[in-house]
């Protein structure tokens, strides 16, 4: 009788581990976000003459994208490895030439992407073109243009 008590302890123990394990690998197991829409359209659309400003941290899924296949060839400026002020945003974004600008940032830092959507604005331009793969992640364009909000 007494060994039987222990055994059932025993299995009761080793049922809870395996049921906190499963709980635990859960997230790990659940599938990944499709980024493959945004990261298409980037590398189709995107003349390499055309700004892209991202804004991911380099340990973020972009940034896993982005080290196996750079996000930001042609003209690219990295708005995501700090937290800027409005005016050092401004001052980033005063030299930019041409009738198009790129925008593809992690959500999770969406501080720093409404400063940038608001300096593309003053400057008249508007988003043309606005993909959301994920609640994560936003690519967006900006066309000097008098045309609705793509992403309204």
């Amino acid at each position: 009788m007494t060994g039987n008590w222990k055994r059932t302890a025993f299995d009761c123990g080793i049922s809870a581990a395996l049921v906190l394990a499963a709980a635990a690998a859960s997230p790990l197991l659940s599938p990944l976000p499709d980024y493959h829409p945004a990261l298409t359209a980037l590398a189709e659309q995107r003349a390499l003459t055309e700004p892209v400003l991202t804004v991911f941290r380099p340990d973020s899924p972009l940034g896993y994208h982005h080290a196996q296949a750079s996000l930001r060839p042609g003209i690219g400026i990295d708005l995501g490895w700090r937290a800027f002020a409005s005016e050092e945003l401004s001052a980033s974004l005063d030299g930019l030439r041409g009738d198009v600008v790129w925008v593809l940032g992690d959500t999770g830092l969406s501080r720093t992407l409404s400063l940038i959507h608001d300096i593309l604005l003053s400057e008249g331009r508007t988003r043309d073109l606005c993909i959301r793969p994920t609640s994560r992640v936003l690519l967006a364009r900006y066309v000097v243009s008098g045309g609705a909000d793509a992403c309204a």
